[in-house]
């Protein structure tokens, strides 16, 4: 071969690989929308769903002046409103675009953030062809979804916890350590103002930071990135500072984080339950699980065949790790794998270890072969995701979900058996594929694709929105009492929502109207909003307060529709009627 032969082949290599590389890329950004269109439940918060805490941050998002200031009284107990780096894009998402697009544009932008994080830390540490499919795989992952689509904390938290490897794998692939370094620190700080509970996570990103760190040349070349780390550390730190003193004229944003931390720590924690009451119904931990002792069966299989894949050995040697150090938080009655939001903080390292069972098969495919793998994967991840709705002939296949996915299991099956003669490390992957998709759907059914006597969440996350942007008008000061039943008003659930963005359990004389569950005052000091979708209920809620010698007056009355949505808002004040 001539010289200018070689030339052109090695011109030809650069662009068939950049191709390839635009063509993950392309893949990663389009799946999202597919899966939007097929289903969006998963990208709005569940207003009839058990967790208020979603609510109270979308509270935060449409008036963080208000409601700091109206909530600085509670300063140490109030930790919500710290977490500036959730709270902070979700008041720029939402001053920039309208609601509903604004809703979009928050998830959509963590979620292609940690997607793209993901793809490249396993390009950098495996291969492109196992990122890909791990990222797709991820990104069908119903417990992400749930976590980067509805209003929590834990969504950004697994955002920055995955930028923050990004930036440490990386080290030692490039001349910009110093830069990377600033980058570390800045993430790292972001995700501990997120949630302090974060810092357990510390041991792995030194592990991360050492493995990179072959590349530093000497001490002094540690010293000045550690020095860089620290200085973008100060600077979110302080910027943070400087903002809520801005806001509420008080600086140490942190301490409330620092008080809860301690207390959840040191003493009981209230939201753990006996793991009779809810292990057997842990579908967010059925994957984990599984995966755990995948893990655990390969290291020992390696370590006894004594190989030398250190990438392969770190990425599941650390899920492990991080899966054995939640067992014992939940041993020690720390709910950090019976609750969801925490338990959410292992993906990321769950998909890691997930890269490596088929970088070796992966690694051998060529480009059709990995295309064939691409399509029929994502076809294969989105079906279940297609499969819901509420009436007609897809109500059938979903009353029949189980029979239905165990035929297209075992159909599946005998494609893969006969795809294995010619292509067996294809069929490796999509049988896996396949039983992941069949798993992912039956243990996640409940909380990300049930629907049943719940409102569409889109339609609710509008309602919800345009009750707090009417109160805002009306109750500037965040200070009106919230009263309804939220147990048997057909919308109470969706009331319950509405007062936990204003924190809820500070704001409020009762959830079982007509029972007043709290001393109120009757004079002017004392504003009540009451809810109902029972426009009959008012007479009673003015004969109920009466009867504590509160004289409500109406002050404004709004009623709030969309699509199948109806309530109506009083707003009382005290007076002579």
């Amino acid at each position: 071969m001539t010289l200018q032969a070689k030339e052109n082949r090695v011109i030809l290599d650069i662009c068939f690989n950049k191709r390839i590389d635009l063509y993950h890329i392309v893949t990663i950004a389009v799946f999202p929308i597919i899966l939007l269109t097929l289903n969006n439940k998963w990208i709005f918060t569940n207003a009839f769903f058990i967790y208020v805490d979603p609510w109270i941050y979308l509270g935060y998002f449409l008036d963080f002046s208000g409601h700091l200031n109206a909530f600085k009284s509670y300063f140490y107990t109030n930790y919500f409103g710290t977490r500036f780096p959730w709270i902070v894009p979700g008041i720029l998402a939402y001053k920039v675009f309208p609601p509903l697009t604004a809703n979009y544009v928050l998830h959509l932008g963590f979620l292609y953030t940690a997607l793209f994080s993901a793809y490249f830390i396993i390009k950098n540490v495996l291969d492109k062809n196992s990122a890909l499919f791990t990222t797709i795989l991820l990104g069908c992952y119903s417990y992400f979804l749930f976590s980067l689509g509805w209003d929590y904390v834990d969504g950004a938290e697994i955002t920055y916890l995955l930028l923050i490897i990004l930036c440490l794998v990386n080290l030692k692939k490039t001349n910009e350590k110093l830069l990377l370094g600033f980058f570390t620190g800045f993430f790292y700080a972001l995700l501990l103002y997120t949630n302090l509970y974060m810092i357990i996570y510390t041991p792995t990103f030194l592990i991360f930071f050492f493995y990179g760190n072959k590349a530093l040349k000497t001490n002094f070349d540690f010293v000045k990135l550690a020095t860089w780390i620290s200085i973008s550390f100060l600077l979110v730190t302080i910027s943070f500072c400087i903002l809520n003193y801005a806001v509420s004229g008080q600086i140490l944003f942190f301490l409330p984080q620092i008080k809860v931390a301690l207390d959840l720590s040191l003493g009981y924690h209230r939201w753990k339950q006996p793991f009779a009451v809810w292990l057997f119904n842990a579908g967010h931990l059925v994957i984990p699980v599984i995966a755990f002792f995948i893990n655990l069966i390969l290291l020992f299989y390696s370590f006894f065949r004594k190989t030398n894949e250190k990438n392969i050995t770190l990425l599941r040697l650390l899920y492990v790790l991080s899966f054995i150090m939640a067992v014992i938080f939940e041993l020690l009655k720390k709910p950090v794998l019976q609750q969801m939001f925490y338990a959410s903080n292992l993906i990321p390292f769950l998909f890691l270890s997930i890269a490596t069972w088929f970088y070796p098969f992966l690694e051998k495919l060529n480009s059709k072969q990995m295309l064939l793998v691409v399509v029929c994967s994502i076809a294969t991840l989105l079906i279940p995701f297609g499969l819901y709705s509420d009436e007609g002939f897809i109500y059938v296949m979903i009353r029949y979900r189980r029979f239905i996915l165990l035929f297209i299991f075992i159909a599946g099956s005998f494609f893969i058996y006969i795809t294995s003669k010619t292509n067996r490390y294809v069929a490796y992957v999509l049988f896996f594929c396949l039983s992941f998709s069949v798993i992912n759907y039956l243990s996640s059914f409940r909380e990300v694709f049930q629907n049943t006597n719940n409102p569409e969440r889109e339609s609710a996350h509008i309602a919800v929105v345009k009750t707090i942007e009417y109160l805002k008008e009306i109750n500037p000061d965040c200070e009106a009492l919230f009263w309804y039943n939220s147990e048997t008003d057909p919308m109470g659930r969706m009331f319950r929502a509405v007062n936990s963005a204003y924190m809820w359990r500070y704001r409020r004389i009762g959830t079982e109207f007509p029972k007043i569950e709290k001393n109120i005052h009757p004079d002017n000091s004392t504003k009540i909003v009451f809810l109902t979708s029972n426009n009959e209920d008012y007479e009673n809620a003015v004969n109920s307060l009466k009867n504590v010698n509160y004289k409500a007056k109406l002050v404004s009355l709004k009623t709030i529709k969309q699509d199948n949505i109806n309530f109506s808002i009083y707003f009382l004040a005290y007076g002579q009627n």
